[in-house]
């Protein structure tokens, strides 16, 4: 089994150019460094998400180790 182990940096853990969409759009709506929770969406896909009736969510509770969990939506 093979294990791998990522150490961030002190300070600002999210680098800046994840900051922004290749367009310049602002692509991260909440952060909390502490708990390292970061919630990645531009404005122009929250008009989207907003205006469709179904949308799509699958995260990676089972699989990623605790802590390192992803959730997604998509419509």
């Amino acid at each position: 089994m093979v294990q791998r182990k990522r150490t961030c940096p002190e300070g600002n853990v999210l680098l800046d150019e994840l900051r922004v969409t290749p367009r310049g759009e602002a692509f991260v709506l909440d952060e909390d460094d502490q708990n390292r929770f970061y919630m990645f969406v531009s404005q122009n896909n929250l008009d989207i998400l907003n205006s469709c009736a179904n949308w799509f969510c699958d995260g990676t509770f089972d699989v990623a180790p605790l802590g390192y969990q992803l959730y997604t939506m998509h419509v």
